[in-house]
């Protein structure tokens, strides 16, 4: 609770001397103060509550903390592909766990297909979440029989990976490499480490990391805007979830909540494991603090800048463009997006 007192003292000093240009700082600082609120538990808390009462030094300030998490928590999650290169407040013991880390990540060797067709499987061949039925599954004899009598629409759908599959590619990139240490440090803190010998290498298209979604579902969840929160989150045998979506996105499709089921035909039954409530929930946890500090709309708005600034303007005020245009730059995939959006 002190160290929320500071983040919010520090939020009512900026909301006075606010700077209309550049409200970058004041959304830093949410982020800090809502981490607090869509926390990850105990470790992640008593981490958090050291990280900004060091603050108060002279070392790292509250902008830049806020601005470290934004990079290297909520980024992995909402952007898919590339990575940066950018300052950050790290102490060296820090730097150091995530040069660690960087060493053990394997890039994928599997491809993804292979986890979408396990996932669809899985998954009755249908979106998870509004039941549509996935055509490019049409012409198996087992989903016409399964869906002969029922009334159901049709749409591609897409294999949506909860903790993004770029994060462990392109590691022959030096800067790609540290990043992707770095963001699996920040999980390692908040008590979240072991996620990483799970989803290393091919282990990120393990099944429990996939979702089948139709593309707009899919789409809102890669974007921070659809995400779910466990029922009963104490209750390892629940797969029962609220649906909870950003303001800005609706879906009339969408129902109020999903419980996750083994649709798979008798002789795959029980082989592929459900999606994990674990990650769904570190999933959820940057979902929630994106919607509530603004950092999901600060996000959105300088990708909409840079679709639409050809030229930089010289003072500066393009200066987010910018950097969010490196982030893109390192860290997207637009070819493979715009494939698996039309082929899978």
């Amino acid at each position: 609770m002190s160290a929320y007192g500071l983040c919010y003292d520090e939020e009512q000093r900026l909301l006075e001397a606010q700077n209309e240009r550049n409200d970058q700082p004041l959304i830093h600082i949410r982020i800090l103060g809502w981490m607090f609120v869509y926390n990850l538990g105990t470790r992640m808390l008593i981490n958090l509550a050291e990280a900004v009462t060091s603050c108060r030094g002279v070392d790292v300030t509250y902008d830049q903390l806020g601005e470290f998490y934004l990079n290297y928590w909520i980024r992995p999650f909402r952007i898919r592909g590339r990575t940066p290169q950018t300052s950050h407040p790290s102490r060296p013991s820090f730097e150091a766990k995530a040069v660690d880390l960087s060493a053990l990540l394997k890039a994928p060797q599997v491809d993804h297909s292979g986890a979408k067709a396990l996932a669809l499987e899985r998954d009755g061949y249908c979106c998870v979440l509004t039941g549509v039925a996935d055509t490019g599954s049409a012409g198996d004899p087992w989903v016409s029989t399964m869906y002969k009598k029922e009334e159901k629409f049709w749409m591609y759908t897409n294999c949506a990976h909860i903790f993004s599959k770029s994060t462990n590619e392109r590691l022959d990139n030096e800067s790609k490499r540290l990043y992707a240490g770095r963001a699996w440090a920040v999980l390692e803190c908040f008590g979240y480490g072991d996620m990483l010998g799970e989803l290393n290498g091919s282990g990120v298209h393990r099944s429990e990391n996939i979702l089948t979604l139709a593309g707009d579902c899919h789409n809102a969840f890669d974007d921070l805007k659809l995400w779910l929160e466990p029922i009963e989150p104490d209750n390892p045998d629940s797969h029962s979830y609220n649906i909870r979506t950003h303001y800005y996105y609706s879906n009339p499709t969408l129902p109020a909540s999903v419980t996750f089921t083994d649709h798979a035909r008798p002789e795959y039954k029980g082989q592929i494991p459900l999606p994990s409530k674990r990650y769904l929930r570190v999933h959820a946890a940057c979902c929630g603090v994106a919607a509530m500090s603004g950092a999901g709309e600060y996000l959105d708005k300088v990708m909409r800048d840079q679709e639409r600034i050809k030229v930089l303007s010289a003072d500066g005020g393009s200066s987010d463009v910018a950097v969010n245009a490196v982030w893109q730059a390192f860290f997207s995939e637009p070819e493979e997006r715009h494939s698996e959006a039309i082929c899978v």
